[in-house]
C-alpha cells in the first residue's frame, strides 16, 4: 500500500492480518499495489503494482464491512487450508498506476492477536532482510553479486517494524503515523 510518498510491504504468515489491514487502509485513502505478492524490479527493488482481489477470511467480515457492505454478497470460496474466505475486488479509485514502480519505503511485518495491545516496534534492518528472504518463493538461485548487491543497497534504505495488532483501527492509526512522519527522498 501507499500514501503521501510513502510505499509499505506487509510481509506476514496467513492469518496474521496483512490482509484486513490492508483492505482497511484503502478504506483510508490508501493505494492498493497488492495482496499475497510484492514483485521488485531487478536492479531497483522497486515494486509493482499487481492488484489481484484481496483474500478476506470469513473471520474479517464483520470488522470490514462498515467499509465494505457488498463483503457478504461476495462469493466465498471453501480454501485447501479449512478456511473460508472471499477475493474482495479493490476499489478501482485504489489502484497504483502498474506501469509505475515505486521504491518500498517501510515493511511492517504485522501479526494479528485477538486481545493484543497494538504495538509498533523497530526492527534491525539486518533481521529484517532475513525475515523477507524467508518468505520470498522466486528468487533466482544463485543470485548475482549484483542482484545480491541491489537487495542490501534496497534494505539500508527501508524502515523496518514489527506490529502486534489486536485491533485493526489501531493498527491503521499506527500506519498513519509512519506515513505522516515520513520525508520521501
Amino acid at each position: 500500500v501507499a500514501k503521501n510518498g510513502a510505499v509499505i510491504a506487509l510481509p506476514a504468515q496467513s492469518g496474521d492480518g496483512k490482509s484486513t489491514l490492508v483492505a482497511g487502509l484503502l478504506g483510508r485513502g490508501y493505494q492498493y499495489f497488492s495482496d499475497e505478492v510484492a514483485p521488485l524490479a531487478r536492479n531497483s527493488c522497486q515494486v509493482v503494482s499487481v492488484p489481484i482481489g484481496i483474500c478476506i477470511k470469513d473471520s474479517a467480515f464483520p470488522t470490514l464491512q462498515s467499509w465494505y457492505p457488498e463483503i457478504l454478497q461476495q462469493p466465498v470460496h471453501d480454501r485447501e487450508d479449512g478456511r473460508r474466505a472471499i477475493y474482495l475486488p479493490p476499489p478501482m479509485a485504489s489502484i497504483a498506476q502498474g506501469d509505475k514502480p515505486s521504491q518500498i519505503s517501510h515493511i511492517v511485518f504485522p501479526k494479528y492477536r485477538e486481545g493484543a495491545t497494538t504495538s509498533l516496534t523497530p526492527v534491525p534492518r539486518v533481521e529484517a532482510f532475513a525475515r523477507v528472504l524467508e518468505q520470498c518463493v522466486s528468487i533466482p538461485k544463485p543470485l548475482s553479486l549484483a542482484d545480491a548487491g541491489a537487495l542490501v543497497h534496497w534494505i539500508e534504505q527501508v524502515h523496518c517494524y514489527d506490529l502486534v495488532s489486536g485491533s485493526l483501527e489501531a493498527s491503521m492509526d499506527h500506519i498513519d503515523s509512519l506515513v505522516d512522519q515520513y520525508l520521501p527522498g
